[in-house]
């Protein structure tokens, strides 16, 4: 049988990656070729497909089995094979047959690289890797899905999304990848790892042979750097991210980077008092003596740069934060990059800053985080396992989109639809009609609050039953005032979901907005907020040098550690739709059924007038 026994996965040792799709291409070559179908065997394919949907759909995993043998044998060239390779990967997973679902998945690799199936069908092998314990073919998994798209592959700090699992792999397994995919881009990544653990395990001999090697065949890659780092070594022609200061690190003290004098002081002036609110209220909570070191920058980027140095290597502060605009923080990263000093940006705007190293955080830039907050309340609270999503055809749309997938498939759900629309579109019609036949559960929508205004009102395609989410740009009154009837039951994050909301009540209670400008408002808000966040950080960490920092830090604000111990977890970050009002989720209607492990309803009841079960109108 082409599908079920021909191309079976054969392994070498615990991994055969590199063979695999060689011997399957040898195994299918033929059995494709040729220009399609006849018109009678074509009419029986779709017959044979449509009672495939249909036994898939029922949970008849043997029988959706039967059938796709059936189409993959005898209908070798018929155009769907790529779903319906998937559909009998799904079955072999239900009769708990692990083997042979991967070997579904490694078929439909090898047979339709270009289907749009393949990347969900990588995750969904290497979760069912993970789940029968075999680690080291998740991974290859990973790397496959890694390699197809390396920037979707990659969390905001650079570091890769598969690293949890890397992270379990021994230096050998390690080795097994780095082998049988010599041409991946994580091979850099790769062999930082297998540095660390060689290093951990007393081989340091090992541990600089792979070093030597990653030099030379990549020797300014970040990771290239990082393994150097760890052997004490540095990079030829770089700098070692890891450079001591000249003289001692001020635990307690962070150096804030803000213009005082020029265009911008009374914004900086802003900025510097929403970062002292900070600490006054950080020293009372923790009885911590934190302090604050400034360096007037005048928004210049050369005086940026030095006055970072001054901060790192004079006084010794552990920590930048800063600046105000997005050129002279550019050039700060970069000094604090050479002291190895974290760096916090909560208001620059340029989205690729974060890119000079994995010491810079960027904290007003929560676009990753929030659709991944939306997917686990949907599957863990919400117990929904189907989704769509509509988005704009634009990088950050791209990006939420990916960011929102990834999540609902880590979690076990399925994406029945995923749909991109012009930005500068005005009839969604097409696009939302797509979505309706796939039938989601929930819709996904990362669109702004102007494409909102001319969506939302649309929505009604999309029928009863399908609940709505989106970002917290949803939060803008002008947004709920015009559409919130077309909005009722939808679910998006609050402002600010990264921070407790008694900080931004702190705030509030502290800042006297009659002095300043609702943009100086809004900087010191942030200011504010992000200071706590580090202070905070600082205080429970038990960091005592700024690698150790950065790395709390990152665990942070990696966004990879959602609190989801029960909808009480929701209830302060994600706000409803209700009678054209944005009020806090209603974690007590779930809490029960919650501590019960009982299937809660969809929604929460509905008030008088409004479509039950948060769907869109």
């Amino acid at each position: 049988m082409t599908g079920f026994a021909a191309c079976n996965w054969r392994r070498y040792g615990q991994l055969a990656a590199a063979g695999i799709v060689v011997m399957a291409v040898a195994c299918i070559g033929t059995a494709f070729a040729g220009d399609g179908l006849k018109k009678p065997d074509l009419e029986q394919a779709h017959r044979l497909y449509a009672q495939l949907k249909a036994a898939s759909e029922e949970q008849r995993a043997r029988q959706t089995l039967e059938l796709a043998s059936t189409l993959l044998d005898y209908y070798p060239a018929f155009d769907r094979n790529d779903e319906v390779l998937v559909l009998a990967m799904e079955a072999s997973a239900k009769l708990k047959d692990p083997r042979q679902a991967l070997s579904l998945a490694d078929e439909l690799l090898a047979s339709h690289q270009a289907s749009p199936l393949v990347d969900g069908a990588l995750e969904r092998a290497a979760a069912i890797a993970v789940a029968g314990g075999d680690s080291l073919r998740a991974a290859h998994y990973r790397l496959l899905y890694y390699d197809r798209d390396p920037a979707r592959g990659q969390r905001d700090d650079g570091t890769p999304r598969c690293a949890t699992l890397m992270d379990k792999l021994s230096a050998g397994q390690l080795a097994d990848l780095v082998v049988f995919h010599p041409g991946s881009a994580l091979v850099p990544y790769l062999q930082c790892q297998r540095v660390r653990r060689l290093l951990d395990s007393g081989r340091l001999g090992d541990a600089r042979t792979v070093a030597a090697d990653l030099e030379a065949a990549a020797p300014q890659d970040r990771w290239t750097i990082e393994a150097l780092r760890r052997l004490g070594l540095a990079a030829p022609g770089d700098i070692a991210a890891a450079r001591e200061p000249e003289g001692p690190v001020r635990l307690s003290q962070v150096g804030v980077l803000c213009p005082q004098s020029g265009n911008f002081a009374a914004l900086g002036n802003a900025f510097l008092e929403g970062a002292r609110l900070a600490v006054v209220a950080a020293n009372d909570e923790t009885k911590r003596e934190f302090t604050l070191v400034l360096e007037d920058t005048g928004g210049d980027p050369v005086a940026a740069a030095l006055a970072a140095r001054r901060l790192c290597g004079e006084r010794g502060t552990i920590a930048l934060f800063g600046d105000l605009l997005s050129d002279p923080t550019t050039a700060a990263s970069v000094v604090a990059g050479q002291f190895g000093a974290p760096l916090v940006s909560p208001t620059a705007t340029n989205d690729r800053i974060w890119e000079i190293g994995p010491h810079v955080f960027q904290t007003n830039l929560t676009g990753l985080y929030e659709p991944r907050l939306l997917a686990r309340l949907a599957g863990t609270v919400l117990l929904k396992s189907t989704y769509a999503i509509l988005y704009p055809d634009t990088p950050d749309g791209h990006r939420h989109a990916d960011a929102f997938r990834v999540e609902v498939l880590r979690l076990g759900g399925s994406v029945v639809a995923q749909v991109a629309f012009a930005p500068a579109a005005t009839d969604f019609q097409a696009a939302l009609q797509e979505v309706r036949k796939a039938r989601p559960e929930v819709v996904f929508v990362p669109a702004g609050v102007e494409q909102m205004l001319l969506l939302a009102p649309q929505l009604d395609l999309l029928g009863a039953g399908a609940l709505v989410m989106g970002l917290s740009t949803w939060n803008n009154p002008l947004l709920l005032e015009r559409v919130g009837a077309s909005l009722e039951g939808a679910i998006f994050p609050r402002d600010y979901p990264l921070y407790p909301p008694a900080w931004q009540e702190a705030f509030t209670a502290a800042w006297q907005p009659d002095v300043a400008s609702a943009e100086a408002d809004e900087l010191a808000q942030r200011s504010y907020l992000s200071m706590r966040m580090l202070l905070d950080t600082m205080a429970t960490s038990g960091a005592r040098t700024r690698a150790g920092l950065i790395e709390a830090l990152r665990r942070r604000l990696s966004r990879e550690e959602l609190d989801v111990s029960g909808p009480e977890s929701f209830a302060a970050t994600v706000r409803v739709v209700r009678d054209g009002q944005a009020v806090p989720f209603p974690a007590a209607f779930y809490g029960a059924g919650w501590a019960a492990g009982q299937a809660v309803p969809a929604a929460p009841p509905a008030p008088a007038g409004a479509t039950p079960g948060g769907t869109a109108r």
